[in-house]
Protein backbone atom coordinates (compact mmCIF):
# COMPACT_ATOMS: atom_id res chain seq x y z
CA UNK A 1 0.00 0.00 0.00
CA UNK A 2 1.11 3.42 -1.10
CA UNK A 3 1.70 6.29 1.65
CA UNK A 4 -1.16 7.76 -0.34
CA UNK A 5 -3.51 5.58 0.21
CA UNK A 6 -2.80 5.49 3.79
CA UNK A 7 -5.80 7.51 6.33
CA UNK A 8 -4.92 10.48 8.22
CA UNK A 9 -4.84 8.05 11.63
CA UNK A 10 -1.69 6.48 9.81
CA UNK A 11 -0.17 8.64 8.37
CA UNK A 12 0.17 10.39 12.07
CA UNK A 13 1.30 7.11 13.78
CA UNK A 14 3.91 6.39 10.65
CA UNK A 15 5.19 9.42 11.24
CA UNK A 16 5.79 9.37 14.74
CA UNK A 17 7.09 5.96 14.08
CA UNK A 18 9.49 7.58 11.98
CA UNK A 19 10.34 10.80 13.18
CA UNK A 20 10.31 9.85 16.90
CA UNK A 21 7.95 12.75 17.42
CA UNK A 22 6.06 11.95 20.94
CA UNK A 23 3.81 15.11 20.85
CA UNK A 24 0.98 13.81 18.31
CA UNK A 25 -0.80 17.38 17.78
CA UNK A 26 2.88 18.37 16.80
CA UNK A 27 2.66 15.36 14.03
CA UNK A 28 -0.47 16.70 13.13
CA UNK A 29 0.65 20.42 12.71
CA UNK A 30 3.68 19.11 10.48
CA UNK A 31 1.45 16.76 8.39
CA UNK A 32 -0.73 19.56 7.94
CA UNK A 33 1.81 22.32 7.08
CA UNK A 34 2.56 19.89 4.27
CA UNK A 35 -1.20 18.89 3.21
CA UNK A 36 -0.95 15.92 4.72
CA UNK A 37 2.01 14.65 2.00
CA UNK A 38 3.63 11.92 4.42
CA UNK A 39 6.76 11.73 2.14
CA UNK A 40 7.41 15.31 2.04
CA UNK A 41 6.37 16.26 5.73
CA UNK A 42 9.37 13.23 6.59
CA UNK A 43 11.35 14.86 4.52
CA UNK A 44 11.43 18.09 5.78
CA UNK A 45 12.01 16.85 9.67
CA UNK A 46 15.01 14.34 8.38
CA UNK A 47 16.28 17.51 6.25
CA UNK A 48 16.04 19.55 9.53
CA UNK A 49 17.90 16.69 11.75
CA UNK A 50 20.67 16.34 9.34
CA UNK A 51 21.13 20.16 9.38
CA UNK A 52 21.82 20.21 13.01
CA UNK A 53 23.60 16.83 13.33
CA UNK A 54 26.95 18.83 13.89
CA UNK A 55 25.62 21.66 16.30
CA UNK A 56 23.51 21.07 19.54
CA UNK A 57 19.59 21.65 20.20
CA UNK A 58 18.43 24.54 21.06
CA UNK A 59 15.23 23.52 22.16
CA UNK A 60 14.16 22.39 26.03
CA UNK A 61 13.33 18.74 26.69
CA UNK A 62 9.68 19.93 27.86
CA UNK A 63 6.61 19.28 25.14
CA UNK A 64 4.31 22.53 24.27
CA UNK A 65 1.43 22.73 26.42
CA UNK A 66 -1.72 24.45 25.94
CA UNK A 67 -4.97 24.86 27.36
CA UNK A 68 -6.23 25.85 23.83
CA UNK A 69 -7.44 29.48 24.61
CA UNK A 70 -5.04 31.79 22.76
CA UNK A 71 -5.88 34.97 21.03
CA UNK A 72 -6.55 33.46 17.96
CA UNK A 73 -9.75 34.20 14.61
CA UNK A 74 -10.47 31.30 12.62
CA UNK A 75 -12.24 32.01 9.28
CA UNK A 76 -14.40 28.70 7.61
CA UNK A 77 -12.05 25.78 6.67
CA UNK A 78 -12.56 24.78 2.89
CA UNK A 79 -10.64 21.41 2.08
CA UNK A 80 -12.19 21.08 -1.22
CA UNK A 81 -14.85 23.46 -1.36
CA UNK A 82 -14.28 26.70 -4.34
CA UNK A 83 -14.42 30.23 -3.04
CA UNK A 84 -17.64 30.70 -3.12
CA UNK A 85 -18.18 28.16 -0.33
CA UNK A 86 -15.34 29.39 1.13
CA UNK A 87 -16.91 32.82 1.54
CA UNK A 88 -20.19 31.31 2.45
CA UNK A 89 -18.58 29.72 5.44
CA UNK A 90 -16.21 32.45 6.86
CA UNK A 91 -17.45 33.54 10.36
CA UNK A 92 -16.47 37.10 11.29
CA UNK A 93 -12.97 37.61 13.19
CA UNK A 94 -13.11 37.03 17.06
CA UNK A 95 -11.94 39.77 18.62
CA UNK A 96 -7.96 39.68 20.13
CA UNK A 97 -7.66 37.60 23.23
CA UNK A 98 -6.38 40.27 26.27
CA UNK A 99 -4.05 37.42 26.80
CA UNK A 100 -0.62 37.40 25.10
CA UNK A 101 1.37 34.06 24.34
CA UNK A 102 5.01 35.18 24.94
CA UNK A 103 7.54 33.07 22.98
CA UNK A 104 11.22 32.86 24.68
CA UNK A 105 13.34 33.11 21.86
CA UNK A 106 16.59 30.81 22.86
CA UNK A 107 20.26 32.47 22.11
CA UNK A 108 20.26 31.07 18.72
CA UNK A 109 17.77 33.06 17.49
CA UNK A 110 19.56 36.11 18.24
CA UNK A 111 22.30 35.41 16.34
CA UNK A 112 20.06 34.49 13.27
CA UNK A 113 18.65 31.18 13.73
CA UNK A 114 15.25 31.06 15.44
CA UNK A 115 14.67 27.83 18.26
CA UNK A 116 11.43 29.49 18.81
CA UNK A 117 10.56 27.67 22.50
CA UNK A 118 7.74 27.37 24.77
CA UNK A 119 6.49 26.47 27.92
CA UNK A 120 3.86 25.92 30.10
CA UNK A 121 0.72 28.05 29.86
CA UNK A 122 0.01 29.65 33.45
CA UNK A 123 -1.67 33.03 34.20
CA UNK A 124 -1.61 34.30 29.85
CA UNK A 125 2.41 33.61 29.77
CA UNK A 126 4.16 31.11 27.67
CA UNK A 127 7.28 30.95 29.49
CA UNK A 128 10.77 29.45 27.37
CA UNK A 129 10.58 25.30 27.21
CA UNK A 130 11.51 22.85 24.12
CA UNK A 131 8.77 22.52 21.23
CA UNK A 132 9.98 19.16 20.46
CA UNK A 133 11.06 16.46 23.15
CA UNK A 134 12.11 13.86 20.47
CA UNK A 135 13.32 15.21 18.33
CA UNK A 136 16.38 16.07 19.77
CA UNK A 137 18.92 17.98 17.74
CA UNK A 138 16.65 17.52 14.98
CA UNK A 139 14.49 20.37 16.77
CA UNK A 140 17.45 23.01 16.27
CA UNK A 141 16.78 23.29 13.03
CA UNK A 142 17.16 27.01 13.46
CA UNK A 143 20.33 26.95 11.86
CA UNK A 144 22.78 26.88 14.56
CA UNK A 145 24.61 29.76 16.02
CA UNK A 146 27.12 31.08 13.77
CA UNK A 147 27.18 34.13 11.11
CA UNK A 148 27.01 32.06 8.20
CA UNK A 149 23.79 30.66 9.24
CA UNK A 150 22.26 34.39 9.43
CA UNK A 151 22.66 34.39 6.03
CA UNK A 152 20.81 31.15 5.29
CA UNK A 153 17.94 32.73 7.14
CA UNK A 154 18.46 35.96 4.91
CA UNK A 155 18.40 33.69 1.79
CA UNK A 156 15.18 31.96 2.85
CA UNK A 157 13.31 35.33 3.17
CA UNK A 158 15.08 36.46 0.06
CA UNK A 159 13.66 33.00 -1.47
CA UNK A 160 9.97 33.45 -0.50
CA UNK A 161 9.59 36.75 -1.59
CA UNK A 162 10.80 35.64 -4.99
CA UNK A 163 8.40 32.17 -4.99
CA UNK A 164 5.58 34.50 -3.82
CA UNK A 165 6.05 37.15 -6.83
CA UNK A 166 6.76 34.24 -9.53
CA UNK A 167 3.21 32.85 -8.53
CA UNK A 168 1.16 35.74 -7.66
CA UNK A 169 3.02 38.60 -8.95
CA UNK A 170 4.29 41.49 -7.67
CA UNK A 171 1.61 43.10 -5.72
CA UNK A 172 1.76 42.15 -2.23
CA UNK A 173 2.88 43.59 1.28
CA UNK A 174 6.10 44.72 1.55
CA UNK A 175 7.66 41.56 3.03
CA UNK A 176 10.95 42.41 4.93
CA UNK A 177 14.14 40.40 3.34
CA UNK A 178 15.47 39.42 6.68
CA UNK A 179 15.42 36.67 9.20
CA UNK A 180 12.75 36.68 11.86
CA UNK A 181 14.08 38.45 14.52
CA UNK A 182 16.07 41.00 12.20
CA UNK A 183 11.92 41.75 11.52
CA UNK A 184 11.46 41.68 15.31
CA UNK A 185 13.96 44.00 16.01
CA UNK A 186 12.86 46.30 12.81
CA UNK A 187 9.14 46.47 13.86
CA UNK A 188 10.79 47.75 17.18
CA UNK A 189 13.11 50.04 15.84
CA UNK A 190 10.03 51.61 13.63
CA UNK A 191 7.20 51.17 16.57
CA UNK A 192 5.30 48.68 14.66
CA UNK A 193 4.07 45.58 15.44
CA UNK A 194 5.17 42.66 13.34
CA UNK A 195 2.45 40.81 10.87
CA UNK A 196 4.11 37.10 10.25
CA UNK A 197 2.60 35.50 7.31
CA UNK A 198 3.41 31.48 7.16
CA UNK A 199 2.45 30.25 3.54
CA UNK A 200 1.79 27.00 2.37
CA UNK A 201 2.34 26.57 -0.43
CA UNK A 202 0.83 23.15 -0.63
CA UNK A 203 -2.45 24.06 1.31
CA UNK A 204 -5.67 24.27 -0.62
CA UNK A 205 -6.59 27.96 0.78
CA UNK A 206 -3.11 29.19 0.24
CA UNK A 207 -3.79 30.02 -3.41
CA UNK A 208 -7.09 31.75 -3.02
CA UNK A 209 -5.98 33.95 -0.12
CA UNK A 210 -3.13 34.92 -1.68
CA UNK A 211 -4.91 36.24 -4.94
CA UNK A 212 -8.02 37.87 -3.18
CA UNK A 213 -6.48 38.97 0.30
CA UNK A 214 -2.63 39.42 0.01
CA UNK A 215 -2.98 40.82 -3.63
CA UNK A 216 -5.62 43.36 -2.40
CA UNK A 217 -4.47 46.87 -2.77
CA UNK A 218 -6.51 48.16 0.58
CA UNK A 219 -4.89 45.07 2.46
CA UNK A 220 -1.22 45.91 0.91
CA UNK A 221 -1.64 49.59 1.81
CA UNK A 222 -3.20 49.06 5.74
CA UNK A 223 -0.30 46.51 6.49
CA UNK A 224 2.59 48.65 4.79
CA UNK A 225 1.35 51.69 6.06
CA UNK A 226 0.65 49.71 9.97
CA UNK A 227 2.96 46.81 9.97
CA UNK A 228 6.13 45.30 9.30
CA UNK A 229 5.42 42.26 7.52
CA UNK A 230 7.18 39.04 7.48
CA UNK A 231 6.69 35.91 5.07
CA UNK A 232 7.91 33.09 5.30
CA UNK A 233 7.28 29.32 3.82
CA UNK A 234 6.38 26.37 5.94
CA UNK A 235 8.61 24.35 3.43
CA UNK A 236 11.39 26.40 4.86
CA UNK A 237 13.41 25.64 8.33
CA UNK A 238 12.17 28.58 9.57
CA UNK A 239 9.06 28.68 8.79
CA UNK A 240 8.19 25.30 9.45
CA UNK A 241 9.92 26.23 13.00
CA UNK A 242 7.78 28.89 13.15
CA UNK A 243 4.57 27.44 12.44
CA UNK A 244 5.53 24.71 15.49
CA UNK A 245 6.28 27.36 17.36
CA UNK A 246 3.05 29.65 17.12
CA UNK A 247 1.11 26.00 16.65
CA UNK A 248 -0.25 26.87 13.57
CA UNK A 249 -3.20 24.16 12.91
CA UNK A 250 -4.42 24.90 9.92
CA UNK A 251 -3.20 27.69 6.78
CA UNK A 252 -2.84 30.40 5.92
CA UNK A 253 -1.66 31.60 9.43
CA UNK A 254 -1.01 35.21 10.27
CA UNK A 255 0.37 36.39 13.74
CA UNK A 256 0.52 40.11 14.94
CA UNK A 257 3.86 39.67 17.48
CA UNK A 258 6.24 42.49 19.36
CA UNK A 259 9.38 42.13 20.36
CA UNK A 260 10.09 42.06 24.03
CA UNK A 261 12.83 41.99 26.71
CA UNK A 262 15.58 39.27 26.99
CA UNK A 263 15.19 38.03 23.65
CA UNK A 264 11.29 37.29 24.13
CA UNK A 265 8.38 37.67 21.47
CA UNK A 266 4.75 38.32 22.80
CA UNK A 267 2.38 36.90 20.13
CA UNK A 268 -0.47 39.04 20.64
CA UNK A 269 -3.16 37.46 18.14
CA UNK A 270 -3.15 34.88 15.45
CA UNK A 271 -5.55 34.64 12.96
CA UNK A 272 -5.83 31.28 11.04
CA UNK A 273 -7.74 29.94 7.93
CA UNK A 274 -9.36 32.06 4.89
CA UNK A 275 -10.71 35.17 5.52
CA UNK A 276 -12.08 38.15 3.31
CA UNK A 277 -9.86 41.25 3.11
CA UNK A 278 -12.71 42.80 5.56
CA UNK A 279 -12.33 40.91 8.14
CA UNK A 280 -8.80 40.86 7.79
CA UNK A 281 -8.63 44.42 7.98
CA UNK A 282 -11.03 44.43 10.61
CA UNK A 283 -9.60 42.49 13.11
CA UNK A 284 -6.24 43.79 12.44
CA UNK A 285 -7.59 47.34 13.01
CA UNK A 286 -8.95 46.29 16.65
CA UNK A 287 -5.32 44.23 17.48
CA UNK A 288 -3.89 47.86 16.73
CA UNK A 289 -6.62 49.58 18.44
CA UNK A 290 -6.36 47.43 21.84
CA UNK A 291 -2.46 47.11 21.70
CA UNK A 292 -1.40 50.09 19.88
CA UNK A 293 -1.09 51.44 23.50
CA UNK A 294 2.27 49.59 23.80
CA UNK A 295 3.54 51.10 21.40
CA UNK A 296 2.63 54.39 22.05
CA UNK A 297 3.97 53.56 25.61
CA UNK A 298 7.20 52.38 23.59
CA UNK A 299 7.73 55.46 21.77
CA UNK A 300 6.92 57.56 24.43
CA UNK A 301 9.96 55.88 26.50
CA UNK A 302 12.28 56.32 23.20
CA UNK A 303 11.39 59.87 22.99
CA UNK A 304 12.46 60.41 26.93
CA UNK A 305 15.38 58.24 26.83
CA UNK A 306 16.26 59.88 23.41
CA UNK A 307 15.12 63.81 25.20
CA UNK A 308 17.28 62.47 28.96
CA UNK A 309 19.90 61.17 26.11
CA UNK A 310 20.43 64.99 24.50
CA UNK A 311 19.93 66.75 28.17
CA UNK A 312 23.10 64.31 28.69
CA UNK A 313 24.78 65.34 26.06
CA UNK A 314 23.73 68.88 26.05
CA UNK A 315 25.01 69.54 29.58
CA UNK A 316 27.77 67.56 28.72
CA UNK A 317 28.51 69.96 25.48
CA UNK A 318 27.25 73.28 28.25
CA UNK A 319 30.51 71.37 30.55
CA UNK A 320 32.97 71.11 28.19
CA UNK A 321 32.75 74.53 26.90
CA UNK A 322 32.77 75.64 30.33
CA UNK A 323 35.70 73.85 31.12
CA UNK A 324 36.95 74.75 27.16
CA UNK A 325 36.11 78.41 28.42
CA UNK A 326 38.02 78.38 31.78
CA UNK A 327 40.86 76.93 29.78
CA UNK A 328 41.05 79.59 27.58
CA UNK A 329 40.68 81.67 30.81
CA UNK A 330 43.26 80.30 32.26
CA UNK A 331 45.68 80.51 29.30
CA UNK A 332 45.11 83.83 28.57
CA UNK A 333 45.76 85.32 31.90
CA UNK A 334 48.97 83.15 32.01
CA UNK A 335 49.89 84.43 28.27
CA UNK A 336 48.81 87.84 29.22
CA UNK A 337 51.26 87.08 32.47
CA UNK A 338 53.64 85.99 30.26
CA UNK A 339 53.46 88.92 28.32
CA UNK A 340 53.32 91.42 31.18
CA UNK A 341 56.68 89.43 32.39
CA UNK A 342 58.42 89.61 28.97
CA UNK A 343 57.43 93.08 28.92
CA UNK A 344 58.81 93.75 31.98
CA UNK A 345 61.86 92.21 31.36
CA UNK A 346 62.08 93.81 28.05
CA UNK A 347 61.51 97.45 29.75
CA UNK A 348 64.60 96.51 32.55
CA UNK A 349 66.77 95.49 30.12
CA UNK A 350 66.31 98.68 28.00
CA UNK A 351 66.79 100.47 31.06
CA UNK A 352 69.82 98.76 32.35
CA UNK A 353 71.65 99.81 28.37
CA UNK A 354 69.89 102.63 28.82
CA UNK A 355 71.94 103.56 32.31
CA UNK A 356 75.00 101.92 30.90
CA UNK A 357 74.76 103.82 27.66
CA UNK A 358 74.73 106.92 29.47
CA UNK A 359 77.03 105.57 31.84
CA UNK A 360 79.53 104.60 29.31
CA UNK A 361 78.57 108.25 28.05
CA UNK A 362 79.51 110.20 31.11
CA UNK A 363 82.71 108.13 31.27
CA UNK A 364 83.72 108.81 27.85
CA UNK A 365 82.81 112.60 28.48
CA UNK A 366 84.77 112.69 31.37
CA UNK A 367 87.47 111.34 29.88
CA UNK A 368 87.23 113.47 27.04
CA UNK A 369 86.96 116.43 29.47
CA UNK A 370 90.35 115.39 31.31
CA UNK A 371 91.75 114.84 27.94
CA UNK A 372 90.81 117.89 27.00
CA UNK A 373 92.29 119.81 30.23
CA UNK A 374 95.57 118.07 30.06
CA UNK A 375 95.58 119.41 26.41
CA UNK A 376 94.75 122.93 27.64
CA UNK A 377 97.19 122.65 30.53
CA UNK A 378 99.91 121.03 28.04
CA UNK A 379 99.67 123.72 25.43
CA UNK A 380 99.05 126.74 27.86
CA UNK A 381 102.36 126.08 28.73
CA UNK A 382 104.25 125.98 25.45
CA UNK A 383 102.03 128.80 24.31
CA UNK A 384 104.37 131.78 23.90
CA UNK A 385 102.91 135.22 25.21
CA UNK A 386 100.02 137.35 23.41
CA UNK A 387 102.62 139.98 21.80
CA UNK A 388 101.76 143.34 21.58
CA UNK A 389 100.44 145.07 18.59
CA UNK A 390 103.20 145.92 15.74
CA UNK A 391 104.23 145.70 12.00
CA UNK A 392 105.35 142.36 12.78
CA UNK A 393 102.19 141.13 14.77
CA UNK A 394 99.40 139.28 13.29
CA UNK A 395 95.64 139.35 14.16
CA UNK A 396 93.80 136.45 14.27
CA UNK A 397 90.08 135.70 14.35
CA UNK A 398 88.97 132.67 15.24
CA UNK A 399 85.03 131.00 14.45
CA UNK A 400 84.75 128.55 16.73
CA UNK A 401 81.90 125.45 16.08
CA UNK A 402 79.39 126.47 18.72
CA UNK A 403 79.29 130.29 17.15
CA UNK A 404 81.98 132.04 19.18
CA UNK A 405 84.33 134.58 18.49
CA UNK A 406 87.77 134.67 19.24
CA UNK A 407 91.27 137.16 18.33
CA UNK A 408 94.55 136.80 19.51
CA UNK A 409 97.59 138.36 18.63
CA UNK A 410 100.79 136.44 17.32
CA UNK A 411 104.01 137.35 15.78
CA UNK A 412 103.84 136.93 11.88
CA UNK A 413 106.59 134.18 11.66
CA UNK A 414 104.71 132.37 14.34
CA UNK A 415 103.89 128.92 13.04
CA UNK A 416 100.38 128.05 11.94
CA UNK A 417 100.95 125.19 14.85
CA UNK A 418 100.84 128.57 17.36
CA UNK A 419 97.56 129.18 15.91
CA UNK A 420 96.71 125.60 16.79
CA UNK A 421 98.23 125.30 20.65
CA UNK A 422 95.87 128.48 21.54
CA UNK A 423 92.84 127.10 20.44
CA UNK A 424 93.69 123.78 22.25
CA UNK A 425 93.92 126.77 25.54
CA UNK A 426 90.16 127.51 25.11
CA UNK A 427 87.38 126.68 27.11
CA UNK A 428 85.07 126.57 25.23
CA UNK A 429 86.64 124.41 22.10
CA UNK A 430 85.62 120.90 22.83
CA UNK A 431 86.63 119.19 19.74
CA UNK A 432 90.01 116.84 20.00
CA UNK A 433 90.35 116.70 16.27
CA UNK A 434 89.73 119.65 13.80
CA UNK A 435 91.24 121.70 11.67
CA UNK A 436 91.54 125.47 10.50
CA UNK A 437 90.51 126.69 7.40
CA UNK A 438 90.18 129.87 5.50
CA UNK A 439 87.00 130.17 3.74
CA UNK A 440 88.05 132.56 0.99
CA UNK A 441 90.20 131.34 -1.13
CA UNK A 442 89.26 128.39 0.86
CA UNK A 443 92.37 126.93 2.10
CA UNK A 444 93.06 124.41 4.86
CA UNK A 445 95.75 124.80 7.06
CA UNK A 446 96.24 120.67 7.48
CA UNK A 447 99.45 118.77 9.05
CA UNK A 448 101.56 119.45 6.17
CA UNK A 449 100.99 123.54 6.83
CA UNK A 450 101.15 123.74 10.74
CA UNK A 451 104.73 124.60 10.77
CA UNK A 452 104.63 127.16 8.19
CA UNK A 453 104.72 130.64 9.28
CA UNK A 454 101.51 133.05 9.37
CA UNK A 455 103.19 135.22 7.18
CA UNK A 456 104.53 132.93 4.52
CA UNK A 457 100.45 131.48 3.90
CA UNK A 458 99.86 134.66 3.69
CA UNK A 459 98.00 135.37 7.08
CA UNK A 460 99.67 138.15 8.03
CA UNK A 461 98.45 140.85 9.14
CA UNK A 462 95.07 139.52 9.82
CA UNK A 463 93.13 136.71 8.99
CA UNK A 464 89.77 134.89 9.98
CA UNK A 465 90.06 131.41 10.24
CA UNK A 466 87.30 128.26 11.08
CA UNK A 467 87.42 125.36 13.26
CA UNK A 468 86.43 122.49 10.89
CA UNK A 469 85.73 119.58 13.27
CA UNK A 470 86.98 116.14 11.83
CA UNK A 471 85.66 113.09 12.27
CA UNK A 472 87.05 111.10 15.29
Amino acid sequence: MGTEELTNEQKVAYFQEVTGLADQSQCIQALDAHSWDLDAAIGTILAIRDRDDAGPSHFGGSDFQSDGAGPSSRGGLYEDEGYDAMQRSIQPAQAPGLLWRTLSIPGAVARGGLGLAFGAIGLGLWAASGVLSTVGSAASWALGGDASRQGAAETEAQRFVRNFENEYGMEHPDFQDLSFMQAVKLAQEQFKFLLVYLHSPEHVNTPIFCRQVLTSEPVIQYLNETFVVWGGSVRSPEGFGLSLSLKASTFPYLAVVTGSSSQRVALLHCIEGPTRPEALLEALAKVVDEQGAMLVAARADEEERTLNRRLREEQDAAYQASVQADREREEARQAEEERKRKEAEEAERAAREERERIEAEENAARQREAALERRRAEKAAILAEEPENGPDVTQVLVRLPNGDRIARRFACESPVQAVYDWVDTLKSMEHAHYSLLMSYPREVYGPEKRQMSLKSLKLHPRATLFVQVDEE
